[in-house]
């Protein structure tokens, strides 16, 4: 009878502690949507932008990011120290991020086969790009979105919520990580979808969450700086 409790106890214990992952990563996710959401579209808050509300929104992007890094220091999701040597972490980094170049421009062509300019996520920040001051677009795409994402869909779902069965992580990670872009057709799937299955293997080779947000930062402002060039 005292086995069966404790192992009752063991499970109950297991069970809220995912369960508090999960609430977790639902309360970030939608911290994070709703600041994105300031900060791309003022207009739904009755807001328009100006110097001191271009401070205020780029000042509150940065303190979430630190606030989600903090929060995955006492996760024990990462120790912000190498777990590799430089020369190494660097040689991991742009290889990760040249395949993910790679496999998006696998997805942009399909997406052009099917007649399209580009998927519905881009398009959609191509158009913000000319809506929005760059500080607070930058800081949001470059530095929120890579911070946020992979402690969601790397360090939660998988670090947490799946250490022992890390592929089961990895395909919950990788479809909803490619649902939150709102992908539209087959290319797009294969762009956001390919970007979440490099990012997991990496995830899961190093585990480093350090690396992982340093991969997303490093295409991300790649994307951004095409997207500036091009648009200026």
């Amino acid at each position: 009878m005292e086995i069966e409790t404790n192992l009752f106890q063991r499970v109950l214990k297991v069970t809220l502690l995912k369960l508090g992952y999960v609430f977790i990563a639902l309360g970030m996710f939608l911290a994070d949507q709703t600041l994105t959401s300031v900060v791309m579209f003022p207009q739904l808050f009755n807001l328009k932008y100006t110097t001191t509300l271009t401070v205020i929104l780029s000042s509150l992007t940065v303190a979430f990011c630190l606030l989600t890094l903090w929060l995955a220091n006492k996760m024990n999701l990462t120790d912000f120290k190498l777990k590799m040597r430089i020369p190494k972490f660097i040689g991991v980094v742009v290889l990760s991020a040249v395949v993910i170049s790679i496999v998006m421009a696998i997805g942009s062509i399909i997406i052009t086969n099917g007649g399209e300019a580009t998927s519905v996520n881009q398009q959609l920040l191509n158009n913000l790009l000319k809506t929005v001051p760059l500080i607070p677009y930058v800081l949001v795409t470059v530095l929120l979105a890579p911070v946020v994402e992979e402690f969601i869909f790397r360090g939660l779902i998988i670090g947490k919520l799946s250490p022992k069965y890390k592929w089961a992580g990895v395909v919950v990670s990788v479809i909803i990580f490619a649902l939150v872009h709102s992908p539209n057709n087959l290319g797009s799937w294969i762009l956001y979808g390919g970007t979440g299955v490099v990012l997991a293997f990496t995830y899961c080779k190093m585990d480093s969450l350090g690396t992982n947000i340093a991969i997303h930062l490093v295409n991300n402002a790649k994307t951004v700086l095409i997207m500036v060039l091009l648009l200026s």
